[in-house]
């Protein structure tokens, strides 16, 4: 079962109006993403850390200022539908079913699989990367999630039950000695 999911944007308040349905990009297959600005892309609230995976990760990386970013805590239903890449094997398992070689890739000798987000969202809401599964996918080869960079899930479908705005919490600071 999922949990409440942190969604980090400019965007002060968080409606189903923003939100484009996810369609495939020439552009971004090889990073296995769809096109620029569609879908939504969350990470599971941590309670206990008062944030999530993708702020772990961004200030690990010194990626953005999320902490300059407005936070929302977004709640899925309990029926969602998600397809969970936990494992190598569920990562192949999506690619097996719902992946495509580019053909113009194919003729340079290059042969990557790419995901088809608009033939999955006919039966998924999102796709959920776990921990797991992004310590299994980050960097394998051929075919890889490196570009999701931390557990997180990218919504196909505005589903939510609720979307509150929390107050962004500053930035835990870490003394070296």
């Amino acid at each position: 079962m999922i949990g409440k999911q942190l969604h980090v944007t400019p965007i002060e308040a968080l409606t189903s109006e923003a939100f484009i349905t996810p369609y495939n990009s020439e552009k971004m297959p090889y990073i296995k993403k769809p096109a620029r600005g569609t879908g939504l892309w969350t990470s599971t609230w941590r309670e206990e850390t008062q944030d999530s995976a993708w702020i772990e990760w961004c200030c690990g990386n010194g990626f953005g200022e999320p902490y300059k970013e407005n936070w929302h805590i977004l709640t899925p239903p309990e029926n969602t539908k998600l397809f969970v890449v936990d494992s190598m094997m569920d990562f192949h398992r999506l690619l097996r079913y719902y992946g495509y070689e580019d053909e113009k890739m194919k003729s340079y000798g290059m042969h990557r699989t790419h995901i088809d987000f608009e033939r999955m969202i006919q039966e998924y809401d999102g796709i959920w990367l776990t921990e797991q599964g992004n310590t299994e996918t980050h960097l394998s080869d051929p075919d890889d999630l490196n570009y999701w960079d931390c557990e997180s899930i990218l919504w196909f479908k505005w589903c939510f039950t609720s979307v509150e705005r929390i107050e962004t919490p500053q930035p835990v600071m870490t003394v070296e000695m």
